[in-house]
This record gives structure tokens, sequence and C-alpha cells, in this order.
């Protein structure tokens, strides 16, 4: 039997019809998800933001706020810095 090369998911929160919440890889053709959300703590999720595609480390903080896309520290300062440049321009 060969091994497959890493796979690493790319996580978005839903929720169940119960209103509970659990995290699915919204990968094409990766039926993965992680039934209770709080598995999903010490994880690696691919990015979100900007495509950067980096690795995202899901923390107990992350679990906790029900954070629904994971972003990496670098997509999050350029949200910042856009924010910012949307303020002063308005």
């Amino acid at each position: 039997m060969t091994r497959q090369s890493p796979h690493f998911h790319k996580y978005e929160l839903r929720k169940w019809p119960s209103g509970k919440a659990f995290y699915k890889c919204v990968l094409p053709n990766c039926p993965h998800y992680l039934p209770i959300a709080r598995l999903a703590e010490g994880r690696e999720s691919l990015c979100h933001g900007f495509e950067c595609n980096n690795l995202v480390t899901l923390t107990h903080e992350d679990v906790v706020r029900e954070i629904k896309k994971p972003v990496c520290s670098v997509c999050k300062e350029r949200r910042k810095e856009k924010k910012e440049e949307l303020s002063r321009i308005s």
C-alpha cells in the first residue's frame, strides 16, 4: 500500500440543524468533517484570506469564538491595513 502525500484541509464552520457547530473541509472532493467543533482545536487548516493558502492552527479561542473561516496572521494584517486605508479615504 502506497502512502499518499500530505493533505491539508480548509476548514469552515457550519451548523447542524440542531444549531450545534461543526467544521467541514470545503476543498473539492473532500468529504472530511469534524462532527464536534471542539475537535478542531490544534488542527491545521488552509487560510481563507486572499487565497494565500498558508497553514493556520486553530486555537481554543478560534473554536470558542466560532470563527467561520480561519485566516492566517499575514492576511489578518492585510485586512487591517485595507480597513485603515478605506477609513482614510472616507
